[in-house]
């Protein structure tokens, strides 16, 4: 075989062996695309359930916020004589001052509370138009130290201070309310609000609710 015979031969190798190399290289290029694009799916796939996981939380967040809203309720009245004792028997003449501890026992912090109340004797039974909406009585209120209108689980309480004085002619149809609403409102509703209504009982000497829903709406 002559020297340019096996030239010839010697390239033709070389090309086929370029060519398989061309093709081998090809095929593990186009394997390191597809792998990288089941990466890239595989990452949209993660990114779209961990989207989706965050969307239910918060649904789900928003949700108990929903269903569990601030909910304040009158939790105890009481009635001071001038020596800071508390009264349990009525007499005519006499001056108070009373207190009345709310509670939030919702599960949202209440905010933004507006309160109107009225304090003071009542000759007959509760008229259809409320006290309070003619004649309030001033309400202090004091917020325990440390809360800013908290969820009943800090342990903390919403309180108002009021006085007054009885008649010298305490009616046998009469009694002392201590009775009003409150507005507020929470990170998820507004509008909140709480009609109570308590009258004092002598025969118990304390405070009771009073049954009427036009004045009293605590469940």
């Amino acid at each position: 075989m002559s020297h340019q015979t096996e030239e010839r031969n010697y390239w033709r190798r070389q090309i086929c062996v370029s060519k398989w190399l061309n093709v081998i290289t090809f095929f593990t290029a186009l394997g390191s695309f597809v792998a990288l694009f089941v990466i890239y799916k595989t990452l949209c796939a993660t990114q779209v359930a961990a989207d989706a996981t965050r969307i239910q939380a918060e649904a789900a967040t928003n949700n108990l916020r929903l269903e569990y809203p601030a909910k304040l309720k009158l939790f105890d009245v009481i009635i001071l004589d001038n020596k800071s004792q508390e009264i349990t028997k009525l007499t005519p003449g006499m001056h108070y001052n009373g207190q009345a501890q709310f509670i939030n026992i919702g599960r949202q912090k209440a905010s933004e509370l507006s309160i109107v109340c009225y304090s003071g004797w009542l000759p007959t039974e509760l008229p259809m138009i409320r006290p309070y909406l003619k004649q309030p009585t001033p309400c202090s209120q004091v917020v325990s130290p440390g809360c800013a209108l908290p969820t009943a689980d800090r342990g903390c309480a919403l309180n108002f201070t009021f006085d007054g004085t009885l008649p010298n002619n305490l009616t046998q149809d009469g009694a002392l309310y201590f009775m009003g609403w409150i507005t507020y409102k929470d990170p998820v509703s507004g509008g909140l609000f709480i009609l109570f209504a308590r009258k004092f009982d002598p025969t118990k000497g304390r405070f009771v609710t009073v049954a009427n829903a036009n004045y009293e709406n605590e469940q």
